[in-house]
């Protein structure tokens, strides 16, 4: 038997077919859905939860490209939790390419509204209506890292859209005690059903309209952070509420605090968080902890 030549080229057009693709993302919306459903969530730092989803509060809420899949339904946890109405990150920024057009059309159906970056132009035409949307006062969602990597690299585009709007840019970690991760470039974090999970919300982040790079940085860490701290959660939930409970006290007892003007990460709390010519400020943590990376279906 013969290979026939043309396989691949049928594949790749049957992939990129848009009822293929609708299928495809109408099933995987459902499992993810029935995932949520079935696990058992803690959010871990509540206030800064609760001010992502503040009404009329411009915000860039970022996560890691890995985080795709369990971060999706996150606004649906929080609308449960508490009873609001606003969609966090409510809109997300995509590639046009196969894949991207693919993590679009599953979003959408948590309730995000798609905004395309143009492969043309780096990306540069999506940021813009980013940046609109932002100061308009709307919230939007970015993966920095995305959509091809490097894993974990953010690239300079939320750090601009930060310093250039004055947003506030709240970064988020999240893990289940069941999840499979891919061997993709991003080691894609798939949650498996009937499991605990964690959403980790860091502090947000603020910056000047000349601190685009030292925001680049300070999301970047505070990313890190979060994912750290999520997966410490796993073993040791106490200890990371814990540790978020001091964060918190020790900003509230500190009235100096996001007043150095030397670029530097500073910790901010909840009731500090102004969003225009603000310091930068992020969470001050310890180092991170092991990660969980190859954590598979228990």
């Amino acid at each position: 038997m013969t290979n026939d030549p043309r396989r691949p080229d049928m594949l790749k057009r049957l992939q990129r077919h848009p009822a293929v693709q609708n299928a495809a993302a109408w099933l995987l919306g459902t499992y993810l859905t029935f995932v949520f459903y079935t696990t058992r969530w803690t959010v871990v730092n509540e206030p800064a939860a609760r001010f992502v989803t503040t009404p009329g509060q411009p915000m860039i809420v970022t996560f890691w490209h890995e985080g795709l899949a369990l971060i999706a339904g996150s606004q649906w946890l929080l609308r449960r939790r508490f009873e609001v109405v606003r969609t966090i990150g409510g809109h997300v920024l995509v590639s046009r390419h196969r894949d991207g057009r693919l993590i679009g059309e599953i979003v959408r159906r948590f309730g995000y509204d798609i905004v395309h970056a143009s492969s043309s132009d780096g990306g540069s035409t999506g940021l813009r209506v980013l940046a609109r949307l932002l100061k308009k006062g709307e919230s939007i969602a970015i993966t920095p890292d995305g959509p091809r990597g490097p894993r974990r690299v953010a690239a300079p585009g939320v750090g601009q859209l930060a310093a250039m709007t004055g947003a506030p840019a709240v970064a988020i970690g999240a893990a289940t005690s069941r999840m499979k991760i891919l061997p993709s470039w991003d080691r894609m974090r798939i949650p498996l059903p009937f499991a605990r999970g964690v959403f980790v919300f860091s502090e947000p982040v603020n910056a000047g309209r000349d601190q685009a790079e030292w925001a680049q940085e300070a999301i970047a860490q505070a990313m890190n952070e979060a994912c750290a701290q999520a997966d410490r959660w796993l073993t040791d939930p106490a200890g990371v509420e814990a540790h978020y409970a001091a964060g918190s006290r020790a900003a509230a007892g500190d009235d100096t605090r996001s007043t150095a003007g030397d670029g530097k990460p500073s910790t901010a709390g909840a009731e500090n968080r102004s969003t225009t010519g603000a310091e930068p400020s992020t969470a001050g943590t310890e180092s991170p902890s092991a990660s969980a990376e190859n954590r598979t279906a228990g």
